[in-house]
This record gives C-alpha cells, structure tokens and sequence, in this order.
C-alpha cells in the first residue's frame, strides 16, 4: 500500500525528467524524514502527517519547481529543434569565424583610442562614440 508521501512526491515530480524528479524526490523525501524525525523527538502524535503538511500543497511546490526545472514537455520541445539538440548534448563551442569575430571586436575597441584622430588628440569614448 502506498503511502500519502509517496502519492504527494508522485504528483509533484510527476512532469519532470526521469533524472530530475528522481533526485528530487530524494530531496523532499529526505526533507520530510527529517522534518518527521524532528516531531517525533518533540512528541507529536503524528509525525508523518504533520511533515507532509509542513511540505505544502503538491500544486503549489510543482509550480515553484517547473520555474527552476525543465519538465519533460519543455525537453521534448527543447530536443525537437536541431541546433538546441546539439547544443544540449554537445554543449557551445564558438565556431572558428565566432572566435575572429569577437576577438576583431576586442581588438577594434582596445585600439579605438589610437583612431580618434578628430579630438585634436584627446581621446573621449564620448566623442569617439557620438561623432
């Protein structure tokens, strides 16, 4: 038989990915022995009950979690566009024209002062940014 806990992790970790809702069912299932174990020390009648009240309501914690974590909707929509597939998988790493493309940019706003010849040479990024 099921216990209330069990049926209160399953509809909270119910939408997440096998891994994420795996560990997070570690982590609020550890969250309520603890909380339980703290109640039993102080007598409390009901220990079990009073620590998945003090988790809250399932919806309520589902919701703050989905803002944090991807659900498995969200995945499966994620994996459907190529280029974010490969990103998820593979990770980023810029492309040979990205790299000279940045380090072009680097190197014309380090040098930036040396072009400003319209200053009568002092330079300003305001004038070197406005004129």
């Amino acid at each position: 038989m099921r216990s209330a806990l069990d049926n209160w992790l399953d509809s909270v970790t119910g939408v997440f990915p096998y891994d994420t809702a795996a560990r997070l069912r570690r982590e609020l299932e550890a969250h309520a022995e603890e909380t339980a174990q703290t109640l039993r020390i102080e007598g409390h009648r009901n220990p079990e009950a009073a620590a998945l009240y003090a988790l809250g309501d399932a919806r309520e914690v589902r919701c703050r979690l989905e803002e944090t974590h991807f659900t498995r909707a969200e995945v499966d929509w994620l994996r459907q566009d190529s280029a974010m597939r490969r990103v998820l998988e593979e990770g980023f790493y810029p492309t040979v024209w990205w790299r000279s493309i940045n380090f072009m940019g680097a190197l014309f706003l380090l040098l930036m002062p040396l072009m400003d010849l319209r200053s009568a040479g002092t330079f300003g990024w305001v004038n070197a940014l406005i004129c």
